[in-house]
């Protein structure tokens, strides 16, 4: 069996600069691949025929959904450690 031409991860960046808009026939040219291999590749990364959704941008989705949620939780931590004690708490005892 032959040594593969491209690494996986040589081959991930293909698929994403085809995810960033390169055409598939612009990218065969650059890398000097066939057109039957690129599709395989993208096959074989779950990017199918370009209507469904590809791993990378779901992962990149919930990482920004992720992002925006921990923002949000620290500028609430923020607020709460700069406002005074509740001094009804304190009434109580």
């Amino acid at each position: 069996m032959s040594k593969p031409r491209f690494t996986e991860q040589q081959i991930a960046s293909i698929l994403e600069e085809h995810i960033s808009g390169k055409t598939a026939l612009e990218l065969c040219r650059k890398y000097s691949v066939s057109d039957t291999t690129f599709y395989k590749w993208r096959t074989n990364a779950g990017l199918g025929t370009g209507r469904q959704k590809s791993a990378i941008e779901v992962l990149r989705e919930e990482n920004a959904r992720l992002r925006s949620k921990l923002e949000e939780q620290t500028a609430q931590l923020i607020k709460l450690r700069k406002s005074p004690p509740n001094q009804s708490a304190s009434i109580g005892n």
